[in-house]
């Protein structure tokens, strides 16, 4: 698989995951909004930097940083 072909299907991944995760919480609880946004925005940037990374394990890596970094983040709401 070339590089190129796993970095978008990495970007598409990633917002239909975070996306559809954040939906349910977004429309049920208001009062977590602002917080659901900004986590979701961190991930988003902190996605769009690991996708040039130069080989796959190294995006996957990174991914997964991203995701135990919205998990971290997320303790701030709890």
């Amino acid at each position: 698989m070339l590089v190129r072909d796993f970095q978008v299907l990495a970007v598409i991944g990633t917002i239909l995951f975070y996306v559809g995760k954040q939906y349910g919480y977004f429309m049920e609880r208001p009062e977590l909004r602002p917080y659901l946004i900004s986590n979701t925005l961190i991930v988003f940037g902190l996605t769009g930097v690991v996708i040039f990374l130069p080989r796959i394990e190294y995006i996957l890596i990174g991914l997964t940083a991203t995701m135990i970094c919205y998990v971290i983040l997320s303790f701030r709401y709890r």
